[in-house]
């Protein structure tokens, strides 16, 4: 954390987890085209990323904090990830098992998103002290999958809000 500026703290955060399958092996079921006959063989996906594990995240958070007014800024960038055990396997592996799914994309792309959170305190007479608090998520209205799933993409919510009383 760091204070460039009385009441304003810089938080930043970044991850690196570099996750690949230690060892694996999928076992595929197909017809030869070259005699018609049914056959397995073994891919083995040892090395490839672990699915729905981005290699980076990073947190960035500015807060403006006195005694009366809280606001908070927080961007976080994900980088891409895939959907299955595949990696960047996948199209070359449909070359040769055409039928093994039904997908051709099992990347979930990076994203960036920020989130805004505000708090004002007062004190109101006969009441006590107010607190009015509201965030909004996905301040840039961003469209983006956070995972997904095979051939399924899990999209986020589009801009929101919340706001109450305490």
């Amino acid at each position: 954390t760091l204070n460039p500026i009385n009441k304003v703290s810089l938080n930043l955060n970044l991850s690196y987890m570099n996750k690949v399958v230690d060892k694996g092996f999928v076992y595929m079921r197909y017809r030869d085209p070259n005699d018609n006959m049914k056959k397995v063989d073994t891919i083995d996906i040892a090395g490839n990323r672990i699915p729905n594990s981005p290699d980076l995240i990073a947190n960035v958070r500015i807060n403006y904090d006195d005694d009366r007014l809280y606001v908070s800024l927080l961007g976080t960038y994900v980088s891409k990830q895939f959907t299955d055990n595949f990696d960047t396997n996948l199209l070359g592996l449909l070359n040769k098992y055409p039928k093994m799914v039904e997908y051709t994309d099992n990347v979930v792309p990076d994203y960036f998103v920020m989130n805004l959170d505000l708090k004002y305190k007062f004190n109101l007479e006969r009441v006590g002290m107010i607190t009015l608090f509201g965030r909004v998520n996905n301040l840039l209205n961003r469209l983006y999958a956070p995972h997904g799933i095979g051939k399924e993409f899990f999209p986020a919510a589009e801009r929101n809000f919340f706001a109450g009383i305490e």
